[in-house]
């Protein structure tokens, strides 16, 4: 299931938010990698690292301690989108859902239908991380994905996904 053109605005809209508050300064001031640790502790949310006992966890929320756990045996790219990816869900999904935990499995398949709640927080995240207009400013002036998925402490793959629905790249892998 896809994200609707209004959806994917409204998210893109509410990451430029929440970073320009959490940075206190408007966009094109911020520079990155962006942290997403900012934006957690605007809402008071803590970060706590963890080894998980199941392999196919990469993070959760947890309501009652407002915490965001991540693995600690995570790549710190990983750990980061994590942090964002959850925060997402606590952004736009916390008044809609009743559960306590939240999980974020272990896969960062952009391409593949996860249900509107993950895309959401997937896009959430790479909105976060990848602010659009930031992203195609260093796009055009390294046009290179390895270097801007180095720049911006995210994966390859999340780089590139990103690069590709802003329409800068013409093709998938």
């Amino acid at each position: 299931m896809s994200l609707s053109y209004d959806k994917v605005l409204n998210i893109e809209a509410k990451a430029v938010d929440i970073l320009t508050e959490s940075y206190g300064v408007p966009l094109a001031k911020i520079y990155p990698p962006i942290n997403p640790q900012k934006a957690s502790s605007l809402y008071g949310i803590k970060i706590k690292k963890g080894k998980f006992t199941n392999k196919d966890i990469s993070g959760f929320y947890k309501k009652e301690d407002k915490s965001i756990y991540i693995s600690k045996e995570d790549s710190l790219r990983r750990q980061v989108f994590t942090i964002a990816h959850e925060l997402g869900h606590y952004i736009l999904h916390s008044e809609t859902k009743n559960e306590e935990i939240l999980y974020r499995k272990n896969m960062i398949e952009f391409g593949i239908d996860m249900g509107n709640e993950e895309s959401e927080a997937n896009w959430f995240a790479v909105s976060l991380l990848m602010p659009k207009d930031l992203c195609i400013k260093v796009w055009h002036k390294l046009k290179d994905v390895s270097a801007i998925s180095d720049l911006f402490g995210v994966s390859y793959m999340t780089a590139y996904w990103r690069l590709f629905n802003l329409g800068l790249l013409d093709s998938t892998i």
